[in-house]
């Protein structure tokens, strides 16, 4: 699992570097909404799929976000 203070950690990192949004891409400097998600947890070395849909579907449970 990865925590939440982590995840927004490098949320934040992402904005004050002023990364791209170029969507489908996710990798240093350039990610898309699922990309950062995608880009943050391989950093840490944990599985995560691509693809906000496939997330979403994957990661929820009734509305609560299970990381």
């Amino acid at each position: 699992m990865l925590p939440v203070a982590t995840l927004i950690s490098e949320f934040e990192t992402m904005y004050k570097e002023h990364w791209q949004y170029i969507w489908g891409h996710h990798e240093k400097g350039i990610v898309d909404c699922s990309g950062a998600f995608y880009y943050a947890f391989k950093k840490h070395n944990l599985p995560m799929y691509n693809g906000s849909n496939r997330i979403a579907r994957v990661y929820t449970t009734g509305g609560l976000i299970t990381l």
